[in-house]
């Protein structure tokens, strides 16, 4: 997935990659949403109902959209 391609949504973990601040790790599988998308090339995501802030350049192909259903 490239930078500029993030959208809000419901999404899957190919790898692990972790927080802006490196306090929470999503791994390998694990669902999570794109909450918001920020100008200040971060994201916004939710996981196990908590809200944290990813940096964009870290994302390349870690993650693909998910269909809950």
């Amino acid at each position: 997935m490239h930078k500029d391609k993030f959208v809000k949504g419901h999404y899957k973990a190919n790898c692990n990659f972790q927080s802006a601040d490196g306090q929470h790790s999503i791994g390998f599988g694990d669902e999570f949403d794109v909450s918001e998308v920020l100008k200040d090339n971060r994201v916004e995501i939710k996981h196990n109902n908590e809200y944290y802030l990813f940096d964009m350049s870290n994302f390349e192909g870690t993650f693909i959209p998910f269909d809950k259903e």
